[in-house]
């Protein structure tokens, strides 16, 4: 099994945005919110939104992307990774376990990383599919283990495999996509799967911006337009 990169980055990420994909049809009004916050960080995401509303209205310090996407993106701090890989800061840690090489399908060349802080562990997975989850499972296995999964490719059932499942074992799980969108996302093969693993499943088009922040009496909490749920 691989270890990670022990070596810490200084990179400095108080007010981090996972950007995760332009099916987040609320996210714009989201960030209008808070449109002063500097962002210290953004990890990968959907470009055509990093590059008309992210790098555009707000000052970001550095960039994460993969190594093996080709990205028409202008920035002075551009972080490009290959998996294994870890990022530390004296609040969170970042553990990368993907792209682990390049494919020759691009979906399976998405950042798949784990996002660790004192209340809680994010597995964000883009879009990668049954071959890069079966590789990253065979090399990172219980590794993966995360109380919370941003679902990879919208819960096609080109994703979502048992073998990745039964790893990360996750208690809660969000699934980005557009309301009536053309691909049928997401699809019921993946659900049922994730259903086997999951206490509850978020999905974006009916609940909205799913923010996950952490909280002085619950451990953590998850927000949307519509409820506010707070998960002890």
């Amino acid at each position: 099994m691989s270890n990670f990169n022990q070596q810490s980055k200084p990179l400095h990420i108080e007010n981090t945005v996972m950007a995760l994909g332009k099916e987040d049809l609320n996210v714009n009004n989201a960030f209008n919110t808070y449109r002063d916050m500097k962002l210290d960080g953004i990890i990968s995401g959907s470009m055509s939104f990093i590059k008309s509303v992210l790098i555009k209205d707000f000052k970001v310090d550095n960039l994460i992307l993969s190594k093996f996407d080709n990205y028409d993106l202008i920035h002075p701090n551009k972080m490009k990774i290959q998996a294994p890989y870890n990022i530390k800061h004296e609040l969170i840690e970042l553990n990368f376990f993907g792209p682990l090489k390049q494919y020759n399908v691009k979906n399976n060349n998405s950042l798949v990383f784990q996002l660790n802080t004192k209340y809680f562990s994010i597995l964000f997975t883009g879009d990668i599919l049954k071959e890069a989850e079966y590789d990253i499972s065979d090399t990172f296995q219980c590794k993966l283990k995360s109380d919370i999964i941003k679902v990879a490719h919208h819960g096609s059932n080109s994703s979502s495999t048992d073998h990745f499942l039964q790893y990360v074992q996750p208690k809660y799980a969000v699934i980005s996509y557009a309301k009536d969108n053309k691909y049928g996302f997401p699809h019921q093969e993946a659900v049922k799967n994730i259903i086997k693993y999951t206490t509850e499943i978020y999905y974006t088009a009916i609940d909205n911006t799913i923010i996950i922040y952490q909280d002085k009496v619950y451990k953590f909490c998850s927000l949307t337009m519509k409820r506010r749920r707070f998960i002890v």
